[in-house]
């Protein structure tokens, strides 16, 4: 019992070691974090985009904010102006920690997807090195209204954690509990921003290749709430497309 203790207890310590080496990569590395405080102007501009933001004096007014549509994402941003105002270090600060909890995250659902291979800790540590130092998410970390690419990102890959970890238990109540916390996960991604739409064809695209018997009375409700959300929202969704494309500041800044 002693080997397989010492196993566990080894493997739990590399990966704790694995999430402080990445930690350190994604705050001293070349990526998106390095960047956090290359466009204090534009940020300001973005900033000066909501009028609501701007008139915020208490905390009741940073509650207020988080109504509507994004309301976790206006909230943040909330916090940020009741807290430091204008300054910019405090938004892009929050913008560095989101991004470093995702690079976890992915860490975690690679691992978790690969549980079982002798390379299964190496694949994830490599896999969410290379996400923490993309190029690619270097506006969403570094541009203020970025950040409902990064916040949306955060519930996005913890809904994917908690769906995974739901197939892998073979404890009903255990399962039930993982796939609430899935669909909580996803509202709170959709309410950051819209192209969390697309997490239920991904959750069904993972049942398939996952299992052995496809079973399509999962994968064909899942599957399906994408374009029944649509329908059902699309004047909404056209409206707040709309108003954002008409904003050449939050569209540069991947808004």
């Amino acid at each position: 019992a002693a080997g397989p203790e010492r196993a566990r207890a080894v493997g739990r310590e590399r990966e704790q070691l694995h999430l402080v080496l990445l930690r350190q990569l994604v705050e001293q590395g070349p990526g998106p974090a390095r960047q956090h405080r290359l466009h204090p102007l534009r940020a300001r501009q973005e900033m000066m985009q909501n009028p609501r933001l701007m008139n915020i004096k208490t905390f009741v007014d940073v509650v207020a904010l988080g109504t509507g549509w994004r309301q976790i994402l206006f909230f943040t941003y909330g916090l940020n102006y009741y807290w430091g105002g204008l300054d910019t270090f405090g938004y892009h600060v929050l913008n560095v920690l989101l991004h470093i909890g995702n690079v976890f995250l992915v860490y975690a659902i690679i691992l978790a997807a690969v549980r079982g291979r002798p390379d299964s800790k190496f694949a994830a540590f490599a896999g969410a090195a290379v996400f923490g130092v993309h190029t690619m998410l270097s506006s969403a970390v570094s541009y203020v209204a970025g950040r409902s690419s990064v916040l949306c990102a955060t519930f996005y890959f913890a809904a994917i954690l908690m769906f995974l970890k739901a197939l892998e238990t073979t404890r009903k109540p255990v399962r039930i509990l993982y796939l609430v916390l899935t669909a909580a996960s996803g509202l709170l991604a959709f309410q950051a921003k819209q192209e969390a739409i697309s997490l239920p064809l991904f959750l069904a695209a993972l049942v398939f290749l996952r299992s052995e018997k496809k079973d399509w009375r999962w994968i064909a409700p899942l599957a399906a709430i994408p374009l029944v959300a649509i329908v059902l929202m699309r004047d909404q969704l056209a409206s707040l497309f709309a108003s954002v494309s008409k904003n050449q500041v939050l569209v540069s800044a991947g808004f």
